[in-house]
């Protein structure tokens, strides 16, 4: 078989273990960066060197109601070494220098049980991370927020950071780096693992143990005797008992975080608990100037107000509707076009978020008195000239039987269109709710699936890795050949037993435990060597010319390129995500009272829908 191996680009109460219970699943990438400031200090004169730039392009996301995604590329930084080693800091905070609950601090060491550490352990704040070895979220903290963590907290005493292990894939890359924890250099270890998450085999992992000069015999007989499975184990455990569900988790002091935030999100959490300390001081301040209309039923502001305060802690926000004279003012001052608009004064530029990423800068535009962000950076997407509001409803009015046209539909009954990545967390209960559905309604009802990956230079581009779109193409071609019971026998037999990473090696075994004959495995082989190309080329053009409701910005209207979207008679369905929900919208659209009799019967699902997206 031919293997297309093309590289891709709150407060809580704190719980030490937990009941012995299923994890839930993840999916989910990343050289070690370096330093860079505090994102909101008012910034220096000086500007910094060439060093300390990063080589590769960075790109935020700002859009509505999403938290934005910061990427940065650094210069390597060493990182901390040896078993619970104290950065060496003359200087170093200490809980005795803020003022910080006595429980509070007992029941983080507690939770930190006795695992591998970074920082000082008598600092006044505990980060805990919950994370996966194999998890590209966990990989996307690790290079591109943990660094300023690490400098601006870290190194400075602040800020002690816990690793804990949350193995939902990497079981034997975590068993690894404990082994490597015992000859005192798990840092390195868990920075060779995080930098080559798609080369995670056992001879991977001996590789990486030699690589950073571990006794390699020594090595192996740790990992191959299974001495900290339990361990590894444990700590997971410890995690679901903490309302963890996926990778990364953090736990910052008693407050919860989930998600690889960006630096500006743990930097809020950190200095709640230390005020006074020096990263959290002289933050600029400024007032934004927010235009909307009140008319735009979809122009939800405050995902984009959010974003920009974990950007910039000291905006505040000055709210202007379209209609009034102001409003008129600033669309002709400032020739606005669509709402929203944010307006920022001069001051954002003195703010070392401005000073210290310059990518950031990239979207917005100089106006008279200041800056305003980009349409395209928030989605703005609401035309401020009454025509254009016109123009803009018909085509909300028109785009579902477009889609219909481009999806080639001709049948009259209730069509289901959804669309995953094979390896989203979020994605594979969409699969589990379609299997449902199916199974109930049977060939009353379209149902078809797509996968969200494409062709770059030839090459596979799937979000979770070159595995994870293969695994998508080789699903259709299941579908294709032997249809669709044994194309969900396939997708949950694979969901539920491989990942991007392993799922070249994995989804045979994994088919033959869903029910797949030898048989249809080779014809899947046979149609994934003969129609690869064609596929990912059918699935990436298609999911292009479609267009959904984007759930997060509803006035806007963009491909299903997220895990999972779901379009029922073309239009987009952003109701609840489980079988019963599904059915009930898909019994809904049969015309004249047609629909069948099973549509009465009430559907359940293992899987708990989420609200999440890839």
């Amino acid at each position: 078989m031919m293997v297309k191996n093309k590289p891709t680009a709150h407060h809580t109460q704190l719980k030490k273990h937990a009941p012995r219970k299923p994890a839930h699943k993840h999916r989910e990438q990343a050289p070690r960066p370096q330093k860079k400031h505090a994102a909101q200090h008012r910034a220096p004169q000086k500007k910094h060197g060439d060093n300390d730039l990063l080589k590769n392009v960075a790109i935020i996301v700002l859009a509505l109601a999403l938290v934005a995604v910061l990427i940065w590329a650094f210069t390597n930084d060493k990182s901390l070494t040896g078993r619970h080693q104290a950065t060496p800091n003359a200087s170093l905070a200490s809980t005795s220098d803020f003022d910080i609950d006595p429980a509070v601090t007992a029941a983080m060491q507690e939770l930190a049980d006795d695992n591998p550490y970074m920082g000082s352990p008598d600092a006044p704040v505990t980060v805990i991370e919950f994370a996966d070895f194999q998890c590209g979220y966990c990989g996307l903290f690790w290079k591109e927020t943990l660094p300023h963590i690490k400098e601006q907290f870290i190194d400075t005493g602040i800020v002690k950071f816990v690793y804990r292990d949350f193995a939902i894939y990497a079981q034997k890359a975590a068993e690894a780096a404990q082994c490597a924890h015992e000859q005192g250099k798990f840092w390195e270890y868990h920075d060779l693992l995080f930098a080559n998450q798609q080369a995670q085999d056992e001879n991977s992992l001996k590789k990486y143990a030699a690589d950073i000069g571990l006794d390699v015999t020594a090595f192996e007989e740790c990992l191959s005797s299974g001495k900290h499975a339990d361990e590894v184990r444990t700590d997971g455990l410890a995690a679901t008992e903490n309302g963890f569900g996926g990778t990364p988790g953090f736990i910052i002091n008693g407050q919860k975080i989930t998600g690889a935030l960006p630096y500006q999100d743990f930097l809020g959490s950190i200095c709640a608990a230390v005020p006074t300390a020096e990263p959290c001081t002289d933050i600029v301040q400024f007032t934004v100037t927010v235009l909307s209309d009140e008319a735009c039923t979809g122009c939800d502001v405050a995902g984009i107000k959010a974003t920009t305060t974990s950007l910039f802690p000291g905006a505040t926000y000055k709210d202007v509707d379209a209609s009034t004279e102001e409003g008129q003012e600033l669309i002709e001052q400032h020739q606005l076009e669509y709402a929203p608009a944010f307006l920022f004064p001069q001051d954002v530029a003195e703010t070392m978020t401005w000073e210290s990423q310059p990518e950031i800068q990239g979207h917005f535009i100089a106006i008279d008195d200041g800056y305003r962000l980009k349409d395209a950076s928030i989605g703005a997407a609401w035309p401020l000239n009454e025509e254009a509001q016109e123009a803009y409803r018909n085509r909300f009015e028109t785009y579902a039987g477009e889609n219909l046209d481009v999806l080639g539909a001709t049948s009259d009954k209730p069509r289901l269109d959804y669309f995953v990545m094979a390896f989203c967390p979020y994605g594979n209960p969409a699969d589990e709710a379609a299997a449902a559905v199916h199974g109930l309604l049977g060939d009353a009802v379209d149902i078809v699936p797509h996968y969200i990956i494409g062709l770059q230079d030839g090459q596979m581009s799937s979000l979770h890795g070159v595995g994870e779109g293969n695994q998508g193409v080789r699903e259709l071609c299941a579908l294709e050949e032997y249809g669709y019971d044994a194309f969900f026998s396939f997708v949950e037999a694979t969901n539920a037993q491989c990942a991007s990473g392993n799922v070249e090696t994995c989804w045979e075994a994994a088919a033959a435990a869903g029910g797949l004959t030898e048989s249809q495995i080779a014809g899947v082989n046979a149609c994934f060597d003969d129609r690869w190309t064609d596929i990912t080329t059918a699935q990436s053009t298609t999911n292009y010319a479609l267009r959904t409701i984007n759930p997060r910005n509803q006035h806007e209207l963009i491909p299903p390129l997220s895990s999972p979207t779901f379009l029922i008679n073309g239009e987009a369905y952003l109701g609840s995500r489980d079988a019963e929900s599904l059915k009930q919208a898909l019994c809904d659209a049969f015309v004249g009272g047609e629909e069948p009799s099973a549509c009465g019967t009430t559907l359940t699902q293992d899987a708990a829908a989420s609200s999440g997206s890839c």
